[in-house]
C-alpha cells in the first residue's frame, strides 16, 4: 500500500509526527490541495497504532453549541465521500442515534439539543420511549428499574466507520503524491534556533525542516518538552472494549451519558463499547482493568486458595496539601519517565486532597484501600516527601 524508503533524506519542507488520522489528513491534503509533497510523516509505530485505532468509531454532529454543530457537520460531510474519494473502503454505515435520556433534566436537555440541531439544519429530533424500543427491541428500557429510558435524542446520519481504514486512506494518498512515510521511526529532539525550529533528531538520524506539525494526541506533553513549552493538556484514560463477533442485532448506535456507556455493532458482528474518562491522569496506552480472575489463579498456584477481603482502614489521616505540595505531585505525574508506584502513590495524594475517601480513591486507581491508607499515613506523619510517596 505504501513505498518503503529505507532511509530519511537530509532535508524536509515539513515534518508531521504522527501516522494517525490527524497527521496523515494533513499530509494528503497539503499534497492534494497545495502541492506541497517534500513533507516526511513519522510514526514511532504503525499507521493507526494510537487513538485513530483505538477508538469507539462514532461519527455525528448532534452537539449542542453552535459552533460545535456546524464543526462537526462539517466532519460528517467529509467522512460520507471518503471511500470515493480514496477509491478504498472504510465501511462508513449510517446506523442513527441514539442519546438516551433517564431524568426530567436529560430529557429538557434532549428537547433543547433537538432544537439547536434543526436551526443548523441538522436532523435530530425527540423521540419517546417506544420509538426507541422499535428501534432496539432487545433493551431493557427500565434498566434494571434504578434508571428507567424517558426518551432520547435521535440523530438519524449518526454512523460508525473503520478509523484505521481511514488512516490507510490517507496514508496512501499521500504516499501516491510524493509523501514519504516512515513507520517505526521515534522522534527524539526537536531543534530550535533563534526561536525557530530547524531541525529532528529521529531514531534514523537527524533531519532539517523549517516546519514540524505535531498531531500526537496524548502524547502532546512530551513532544512540547522536547522545544521548552509545559502544555496545559491533562490526558485521561477513555476506557473502551470489542467483544467477539456476534450475530447481527444492534443497528442503531446507543448512548447514555447517566449510565457513562456508548455502544455500537460493527459490520462484523463485534460490540464495540465506551465509558467515561477515568479520573486520573494516565500517559499510556495500555489497559488498566485489573484481571481480578486471573490474579486469583495465580495465588491459587502459589498455595493461597482463599482470596482474603481487606479490612477497611479507619480514615483517620487527613491529606491537607499546601500549594507546593500540590505543585510537586502535579509535576510527578507530567514527567514521561515515573516509576508506577511512584505514580500512583503522587494520584493517591493528590484525590485525598480533594476530599476523597480511601474506597473511592481504591476504585479511582485499581489499588488496595491498605495503600491508600498507608500512603496518607505517610504523608501526615512526614509530609510530602521522596520517601513518602516512593
Amino acid at each position: 500500500m505504501f513505498r518503503h524508503h529505507d532511509r530519511l533524506k537530509s532535508n524536509y519542507d515539513a515534518v508531521i509526527i504522527s501516522g494517525g488520522g490527524h497527521g496523515l489528513a494533513a499530509a494528503y491534503y497539503l499534497a492534494r490541495d497545495y502541492g506541497m509533497t517534500n513533507i516526511a510523516v513519522l510514526e514511532k509505530g504503525y499507521l493507526g497504532s494510537g487513538n485513530t485505532g483505538r477508538n469507539t468509531m462514532i461519527i455525528r454532529s448532534n452537539y449542542l453549541t453552535s459552533e460545535g454543530v456546524k464543526f462537526y457537520d462539517q466532519s460528517v460531510r467529509l467522512w460520507q465521500d471518503l471511500s470515493q474519494d480514496f477509491d478504498l473502503n472504510v465501511f462508513y454505515s449510517t446506523r442513527g442515534h441514539f442519546t438516551l435520556a433517564h431524568t426530567d433534566a436529560s430529557v429538557r436537555t434532549m428537547r433543547w439539543r433537538a432544537e439547536t440541531n434543526k436551526h443548523f439544519g441538522i436532523e435530530s429530533e425527540f423521540v419517546e420511549p417506544d420509538e426507541v424500543k422499535t428501534a432496539c427491541p432487545p433493551m431493557d428500557l427500565s434498566c434494571g428499574g434504578k434508571a428507567p429510558v424517558m426518551g432520547a435524542l435521535y440523530h438519524a446520519p449518526g454512523s460508525i466507520a473503520r478509523h484505521d481504514a481511514v488512516a490507510w486512506g490517507y496514508g496512501r494518498g499521500a504516499n501516491q503524491r510524493g509523501v514519504e512515510i516512515h513507520q517505526q521511526t521515534e522522534v527524539l529532539g526537536i531543534q530550535v534556533e533563534a526561536g525557530k525550529v530547524t531541525g529532528l533528531q529521529t531514531t534514523k538520524g537527524a533531519i532539517s525542516t523549517p516546519r514540524v506539525l505535531c498531531a500526537v494526541a496524548g502524547f502532546t506533553p512530551r513532544l512540547l518538552q522536547m522545544v521548552g513549552l509545559r502544555s496545559p493538556l491533562y490526558i485521561h484514560p477513555l476506557q473502551a472494549m470489542v467483544s467477539e463477533p456476534m450475530k447481527p442485532w444492534l443497528d442503531p448506535i446507543i448512548v447514555s451519558g447517566s449510565l457513562h456507556v456508548y455502544v455500537s455493532q460493527t459490520a462484523r458482528g463485534e460490540l464495540v463499547m465506551g465509558a467515561s474518562l477515568d479520573p486520573y491522569e494516565l500517559h499510556s496506552t495500555r489497559s488498566t482493568l485489573v484481571d481480578h480472575h486471573a490474579d486469583f489463579d495465580k495465588r491459587n498456584e502459589i498455595g493461597e486458595t482463599k482470596e482474603k477481603p481487606e479490612t477497611p482502614m479507619p480514615e483517620k489521616f487527613i491529606v491537607n496539601l499546601n500549594t507546593e505540595e500540590r505543585e510537586y505531585l502535579h509535576q510527578l505525574t507530567h514527567k514521561g519517565k515515573c516509576p508506577a508506584r511512584v505514580f500512583k502513590r503522587a494520584h493517591i495524594l493528590l484525590l485525598a486532597d480533594e476530599g476523597h475517601a480511601d474506597e473511592t480513591i481504591a476504585q479511582m486507581l485499581h489499588v488496595g484501600e491498605s495503600t491508600v491508607h498507608r500512603t496518607r499515613q505517610k504523608c501526615v506523619d512526614g509530609g510530602v516527601t521522596n520517601q513518602s510517596i516512593d
